[in-house]
């Protein structure tokens, strides 16, 4: 129920549609319920849901998303995608994961476009 959420969401919330695509028609509030961004989309008319909010992790002033996909229902990769801001729609970038050998070259490098 809306009114419950002050207590179930006490670090903000998310209202988006129970089917949906590629981050339309979101909208995510903070604690004090205000609006930190909306977007729009083909699929306002669905029914909604509400869950607390989470962002993703940032590197570098930008939103960071790992993403793994399939081809023909197996494993095909995993890339990262990228946005300024906190939700990942079609737009966003999207970069090659990096493996590198050890921990030590991970945190020197961080996130490396690669070219």
């Amino acid at each position: 129920r809306l009114r419950d959420l002050p207590t179930l969401m006490p670090s903000g919330y998310v209202v988006k549609p129970m089917v949906g695509r590629w981050g339309d028609n979101i909208s995510l509030f903070g604690a004090d319920h205000h609006l930190l961004q909306e977007t729009s989309g083909k699929f306002s008319q669905q029914d909604q849901i509400y869950q607390q909010l989470c962002l993703l992790p940032r590197v570098d002033d930008k939103y960071v998303q790992l993403s793994a996909f399939s081809v023909a229902g197996h494993f095909g990769g995993i890339c990262t995608r990228i946005e300024p801001t906190p939700v990942i729609t079609w737009a966003s970038e999207l970069w090659p994961l990096r493996i590198l050998d050890d921990e030590r070259n991970f945190i020197s490098s961080r996130l490396v476009r690669m070219v």
